[in-house]
């Protein structure tokens, strides 16, 4: 397993240019990681930061949503590793991306202000899942989502 991880970290860094794949599976990569090691601090990518928040920039409204789902898989393992201040730092980032797209609206803005009260200890567990279901989902996944970051924070914060 460990050479699996060292071929994907390799591969991430040699590339030039991360495409939208690249994206998914870097995020998928870190999951898997968390998912094996638990507690062990797993580093987030800058170039993978970078291009998360150029394409929730796009124009394309579901190409933003799927974005934003990979922005919070970012901002949860920055969490998770003790680095709240970055958590935060990339948030607000996420957030100013969405709004210069034009695409922010009731939802992304209930959940990013959500996701900051969780993230500075202002909101419990169960209001933010109260919260965050109760607006209205964009897809009809997204309760399922937004449970399963609901669990994954419980289980691995402190």
């Amino acid at each position: 397993m460990s050479s699996f991880f060292k071929n994907n970290d390799k591969y991430f860094q040699d590339c030039d240019d991360l495409t939208d794949f690249d994206i998914y599976l870097n995020i998928l990569n870190l999951n898997l990681k968390r998912s094996l090691f638990p507690g062990k601090q797993i580093n987030s990518d800058f170039l993978v930061s970078q291009k998360i928040l150029s394409g929730l920039k796009s124009n394309d409204l579901d190409r933003i949503y799927v974005y934003w789902g990979c922005a919070i898989d970012f901002v949860m393992n920055f969490y998770i590793n003790h680095q709240a201040d970055q958590a935060i730092d990339f948030l607000k980032q996420v957030y100013q991306a969405i709004n210069t797209s034009g695409a922010m609206d009731d939802h992304l803005r209930n959940c990013y202000e959500q996701i900051g009260k969780l993230l500075t200890n202002k909101v419990t567990f169960p209001s933010f899942s109260q919260s965050i279901l109760q607006s209205q989902p964009v897809f009809n996944y997204e309760n399922d989502f937004w449970n399963e970051i609901h669990n994954f924070i419980k289980m691995n914060i402190n």
